[in-house]
This record gives C-alpha cells, structure tokens and sequence, in this order.
C-alpha cells in the first residue's frame, strides 16, 4: 500500500481588521502572496518526493483569515463591511491560487449565505478548497 507524502504549510498573516470592505482585499491580496511564496521558498515544493521532501499539497489558514473578528461590533456592520460569500470574488481569486499550484487550502471566513441573511443568520465557515478550486468541506459553526 502507497501513501501519498506531502508537506502543508500553515500561514499566519497579519489582520487588519476589517472598518471598510475594502480591507478584506487588503487582507486577502496580502494571503495571496504568501500563498505564491510557499513553493518558492521551501524545498519541499518540489514536483516529486525527493530527499526527505515533498510537494506542498495543503495551504492552512487560520480562522478569520482575511476578515479579522471584533465581538464588539453592530450587526450591520458585519453584514454591511465584513461578510462574505461561498461564491464571491474573495473566494474566486482563492479557487484560482489553488487551481495555479494544483493545491489544498483550509481556512475558515465569517460568511453571507443569501438563503439565511433575511433571516439575520451568519456563519463562521470553515472550509477545504481542492485544487479544482471547488469546496470539497464546509462546516458552519452556529
């Protein structure tokens, strides 16, 4: 029996938290990047099991990534400034990082779903990314 030998990588990028929903892009164009040197710089990025070493496969983010998280804040400013959605741009330019190095990434977002906003409802959403850049998990937490 095989295994299949990778390495992940986990990023802990500075937050900004998030006054304007253009901090968001701030945030996340800053993961991008760090996401982009991961294979540059580490010599397990390498196309093949070699030495010791293995590609890199899974990119792991920490909770509120690119949103930040203030218990303090109103209502409305999360759903006017902080919330995203699963089939957002913010999410689009992930799915396109992972589908470019063919990888994994994890993180978590607080998340808009259209089917329960009117409701008042948000989501802490973790979630898994394939390399096709489609959700293969998603957990809400309530």
């Amino acid at each position: 029996m095989g295994y299949d030998i990778y390495t992940a990588v986990a990023i802990q990028p500075e937050i900004k938290m998030v006054n304007e929903r253009k901090d968001i892009m701030k945030n996340l164009k800053r993961v991008l990047e760090l996401i982009d040197c991961a294979p540059q710089v580490q010599p397990a990025a390498r196309e093949t099991y070699d030495g010791g070493w293995a590609p890199i496969k899974l990119i792991s983010l920490p909770e509120f990534f690119i949103q930040g998280h203030e218990g303090h804040w109103p209502y409305k400013h999360y759903i006017d400034e902080v919330l995203i959605e699963i089939d957002g741009e913010e999410m689009s330019l992930l799915a396109d990082k992972a589908k470019e190095h063919k990888i994994y990434i994890a993180g978590c977002i607080l998340e808009r779903d259209p089917d329960w906003i009117n409701d008042g409802y948000f989501f802490n959403t973790h979630f898994v990314m394939g390399p096709d850049g489609n959700i293969v998990h998603k957990y809400r937490k309530f």
